[in-house]
């Protein structure tokens, strides 16, 4: 039943098909099939078109090597008939795929035998934007996906009470006046007004709100993960979270500030364009300002 209903999937997207067609990747490390495979590398591709999606395939990787991903997107579009339809490239900032020699991106084209437009991933875009800040101000630069200073808090976490908050709003007092802050808690509560899909994007504007002293009455609290799953967003929750819980966690003079320079570049700076990437049409103008923002 279902090969039979995937080949009518496929069968109907046929005799409707796209004119222009953008093609997304993202590899994911998912629990193997085989039982004999703890963990295998997996690659969703998938279409988008006049505001429709339409998953391709997601199949099984070697590796997370950009030739591999490129391979494995060149074989779905040719399998769905898409290879002369697709123009644009969604993927994420990684060096597997954005290397100028070996990233998937590259490798595409050339098994298209053409150019594509990439439209990088607008989170992943703001997220090098912190990471070169956090590097610059803390020196934890690492390969590792594990940012030592996030490791030793996970380690630490059972000896921290996440309810005994240091409030930080002085510090940022010294820097930005009483309206300016305001102006930032009131956009903040109007975002937790919204409906937001992902607990980590409310997790982030929650710890922006402490931080900024926005949350009087203490209603919202500090969630008792240690370290988020998704590991792409920790440095923005996890300064915050240290930040906060910095009275119950080891730290010398140097490190603190470095932090407190980070958390203020996040809530005051990173945070408001970062909640505005979903919103492609949006991105000329936002980058402008954001750019102007890091100038002034």
């Amino acid at each position: 039943m279902r090969k039979h209903r995937a080949e009518s999937i496929k069968s109907d997207f046929q005799n409707n098909m796209p004119e222009v067609v953008t093609v997304h990747w993202d590899g994911k490390l998912l629990p193997g099939l085989d039982v004999k495979s703890s963990k295998e590398e997996r690659l969703p591709i998938i279409i988008s078109f006049e505001e429709k999606e339409q998953l391709l395939a997601v199949p099984k990787l070697e590796s997370s090597s950009g030739k591999e991903q490129a391979k494995a997107v060149s074989n779905a579009l040719n399998d769905w008939n898409l290879k002369d339809k697709v123009q644009i490239m969604c993927c994420d900032t990684t060096a597997s795929n954005t290397g100028r020699l070996k990233g998937a991106c590259v490798l595409l084209e050339q098994a298209l035998e053409r150019e594509l437009l990439l439209f990088a991933c607008r989170h992943h875009i703001y997220e090098l934007v912190l990471k070169k800040v956090f590097i610059s101000k803390t020196q934890e630069d690492t390969t590792n996906p594990d940012i030592p200073l996030f490791k030793k808090f996970k380690d630490n976490w059972k000896n921290i009470n996440p309810s005994a908050i240091e409030l930080c709003d002085n510090f940022v007092k010294q820097h930005f006046c009483d309206a300016t802050i305001n102006e930032l808690v009131t956009f903040f509560y109007n975002e937790l007004g919204k409906s937001i899909v992902r607990d980590d994007y409310q997790e982030l504007i929650e710890l922006a709100i402490i931080f900024l002293g926005g949350d009087s009455e203490n209603k919202i609290k500090i969630r008792q993960e240690a370290m988020h799953q998704a590991r792409w967003m920790a440095r923005a929750i996890y300064s915050l979270k240290i930040c906060l819980l910095q009275s119950q966690f080891k730290m010398n003079v140097k490190d603190e500030q470095a932090l407190k320079d980070v958390c203020l570049f996040i809530v005051t700076v990173y945070v408001k364009p970062w909640l505005g990437c979903c919103l492609a049409v949006k991105a000329p103008n936002q980058d402008l300002r954001f750019l102007k923002t890091l100038q002034g």
